[in-house]
C-alpha cells in the first residue's frame, strides 16, 4: 500500500512540474539524459529529433483519437475491417471483484489512455485480484502526459479495456517466433519491420528487417536473435495492413500480432520510445530520419 501511495505522490509532483517546465524544456533535458547528446528542435533531422518535434509542437486532436486504444478501433475498422481487431470483452470505468469474476479464464487487461499498464492473464485462478484492482485503479488516476510529456495522451478519457488473449506461439517454437511485428511506415509506405522475440528463458531480442525480410545492419535497443528467422507466411498481409493503417500519417509505427496466420492490430504508435530510440550504429537514426519528409519547422 505504501508503494502505491508513493507512486501517486510522485505522479502529482510530476504533474505539478508542468507548471514550471515547458514540454520543450522537458524533452531537451530528457533527451540529453538518455541519449547523452543535444536535441535539435529548430532543424530536426534524425528520426528521434522528429519524434520529439511531434511531441512538443503537434497538437492535432486526431493524434489523441489514434492514441486512445478504444477510439482507435473505429479507425482500424474503417481502414482494414473489424476482422483484424482483437475481440473486445469489456470496457470498464473502474475495476472491482465482480468485474473480474465475470471475465473468462484468460484475457489481456489494460488502460486505453497509457502505455505499459497491460496485464496478460493466462489463468484467472492464479491472479492476485486485490493487487490487480489496485494497479488499474491507480493507473486510471494517472495521465501519462504529465509523466513523459507525450501530448497525444493528455485528453483521453481513461477507461479499462479487456481483450481476448492471443496465443501467437500456438503450434510454433517460441524462441524463433516473433511475438510482435512493429512496422515503421514513412508516408504510408512500410520501410522497416522490428520483429520482437522473447525466449522461453525470458531473454529478449529484436531483429530489424526490410519489407523483403532481409535482416538490416542496425539494431534498436536489443541485439539480434542468434537464429536465422524464416520469412513469416503472413508477411504480405502484415505489410498491406500496415500500409493501409498508415494512410493518414507522414510517419508512424504500426504494431501487429499474428495468431494462426491471422494478423491482429495492436496499436498505432506515434512516438516510439518517446523519441529515445537506441540505434546501433547511431548513423541509422539520421538515415531513417531522412525518410520522414516533415514540413519545415516554423518559428515556435
Amino acid at each position: 500500500m505504501l508503494k502505491q501511495q508513493y507512486k501517486i505522490f510522485e505522479y502529482k509532483l510530476r504533474a505539478l512540474r508542468t507548471l514550471f517546465i515547458s514540454d520543450e524544456q522537458y524533452r531537451l533535458k530528457k533527451f540529453r539524459k538518455i541519449l547523452k547528446k543535444e536535441l535539435d528542435l529548430s532543424l530536426p533531422l534524425t528520426l528521434n529529433e522528429k519524434i520529439n518535434y511531434r511531441m512538443v509542437f503537434n497538437r492535432d486532436d486526431f493524434l489523441t483519437v489514434i492514441a486512445d486504444k478504444i477510439a482507435v478501433r473505429t479507425y482500424v475498422e474503417m481502414r482494414v475491417g473489424d476482422k483484424h481487431l482483437v475481440p473486445l470483452i469489456a470496457v470498464l470505468d473502474k475495476l472491482n471483484l465482480s468485474d473480474l469474476d465475470n471475465l473468462p479464464d484468460s484475457f489481456v487487461i489494460k488502460c486505453n489512455h497509457d502505455s505499459g499498464s497491460a496485464i496478460i492473464c493466462k489463468n484467472k485462478r492464479e491472479l492476485n485480484k486485490s493487487d490487480l484492482i489496485r494497479h488499474f485503479n491507480r493507473r486510471l488516476r494517472m495521465n501519462p502526459y504529465y509523466t513523459n510529456r507525450e501530448w497525444q495522451y493528455k485528453n483521453i478519457q481513461p477507461k479499462i479495456m479487456v481483450e481476448r488473449m492471443l496465443n501467437v506461439f500456438e503450434g510454433k517454437k517460441q524462441d524463433i517466433t516473433p511475438e510482435m511485428f512493429r512496422v515503421h511506415c514513412f508516408h504510408s509506405k512500410p520501410m522497416f519491420i522490428e520483429a520482437d522475440f522473447t525466449w522461453v528463458s525470458g531473454e529478449q531480442f529484436v531483429n530489424v528487417y526490410n519489407p523483403g525480410w532481409m535482416l538490416q545492419p542496425f539494431t534498436l535497443g536489443y541485439g539480434n536473435t542468434p537464429f536465422a528467422i524464416e520469412k513469416p507466411h503472413a508477411l504480405d498481409d502484415i505489410l498491406d495492413i500496415a500500409a493501409r493503417l498508415a494512410t493518414d500519417f507522414d510517419y508512424c509505427r504500426i504494431d501487429l500480432m499474428v495468431e494462426k496466420e491471422e494478423v491482429y492490430f495492436s496499436e498505432i504508435t506515434l512516438t516510439p520510445e518517446s523519441g529515445q530510440l537506441k540505434f546501433s550504429p547511431a548513423e541509422w537514426d539520421l538515415r531513417l530520419g531522412r525518410l520522414w519528409k516533415m514540413p519545415s519547422p516554423s518559428n515556435n
